[in-house]
């Protein structure tokens, strides 16, 4: 029985401070979702956004561990994608109006840290500090 990808991705995000998901689950929602794996990612990663600015914590290790499962989908030389600043607009736009730890570890998995401003890297550098995430951008 196929399940819808959306419903299948707010089950991970059931309790969305520890979400939790297997990685044939993951295999199956992205290939049921529509569309390229830009086009898949671009439509997911907003409502795990929203889902996580719902609750205003510190990233857990299972958020960040989530999101990097997700964004590696797209990281697979069959599914390679890159995002472009334009792209990821819609999650910049919302980091400069509220900084979270989880926005900024998603604008550095998907987006290269040099072609982000110097506010928004020193505030994801600060936001960052002592996570797991500390060290997933280069200069």
């Amino acid at each position: 029985m196929k399940i819808d990808p959306i419903l299948r991705l707010k089950g991970f995000l059931s309790d969305p401070i520890n979400p939790a998901w297997s990685s044939q689950g993951l295999i199956d929602m992205f290939s049921d979702l529509n569309g390229n794996m830009k086009e898949k990612q671009l439509t997911i990663l907003p409502i795990i956004d929203n889902e996580f600015s719902l609750h205003n914590c510190a990233m857990s290790n299972m958020q960040y561990h989530f999101l990097r499962a997700i964004t590696l989908h797209t990281f697979y030389p069959q599914t390679r994608v890159t995002f472009s600043t334009k792209d990821m607009e819609w999650l910049l736009d919302k980091f400069d109006q509220k900084q979270t730890q989880q926005r900024a570890a998603l604008i550095i998995m998907t987006l290269k840290f040099e072609a982000l401003s110097e506010q928004r890297k020193q505030w994801i550098k600060q936001l960052l500090k002592g996570t797991l995430a500390d060290q997933d951008w280069s200069e």
